[in-house]
């Protein structure tokens, strides 16, 4: 009997250790500031109470989560095609604030024929930066009539952090790999479809 309430003492310290550990990581990743350890210490207990186990466990799932998609409590991005004159861009949407500052930061790297596309309310002269990004870019700038009035080629991570400024007004923003604009057929005077 000893033994098993000793095995069940040990079995609930490593879970509520767990889950501190965790809390800690999604605190890390998704601010990039370390909680004060009165933040740390109510976040890792507020999910358990005693004798509920299924609350724990649904806690403990957070493990399994991809550490970059912990950032996206920003909720899902709508997606859509770019026609360009060399083939298809599939698309992430950005088109609220804290889905724009986010960006493609932190993310390791974008797929061959996929990139970001901003979406702004107004056109408006736009600069943007290279804050936590992990690989280079190439940044096509967009006129309200989907022509683009300029693109910015193979902007390095380091160049941090430096602004690149959008050559007059624009309503989106296109990213993509660097070189993407060239492989596209995209240049100034462009028109895109979407």
């Amino acid at each position: 009997m000893n033994e098993s309430k000793s095995n069940i003492n040990k079995i609930v310290i490593f879970t509520v250790g767990f889950i501190g550990v965790v809390v800690l990581l999604i605190y890390i990743i998704s601010s990039k500031t370390l909680p004060s350890l009165e933040e740390f210490m109510a976040d890792s207990t507020s999910g358990i109470s005693e004798n509920n186990t299924n609350e724990a466990a649904s806690t403990t799932n957070l493990a399994v989560v991809d550490p970059s998609e912990v950032s996206r409590e920003l909720g899902t991005y709508a997606t859509t095609t770019i026609r360009a004159p060399k083939g298809d861009i599939q698309v992430e949407i950005s088109d609220t604030q804290d889905k724009m500052e986010f960006g493609l930061s932190n993310r390791t790297s974008l797929e061959q024929n996929s990139g970001m596309l901003f979406s702004f309310q107004n056109s408006q002269p736009q600069s943007f930066w290279m804050k936590d990004m992990l690989f280079p870019l190439d940044i096509v700038w967009i006129n309200s009539d989907k022509e683009v009035t300029g693109v910015t080629h193979d902007l390095s991570p380091d160049s941090y952090p430096e602004a690149f400024d959008s050559p007059g007004e624009v309503q989106y923003v296109l990213e993509l790999n660097a070189g993407g604009a060239n492989n596209f057929g995209i240049a100034t005077g462009t028109l895109l479809q979407f």
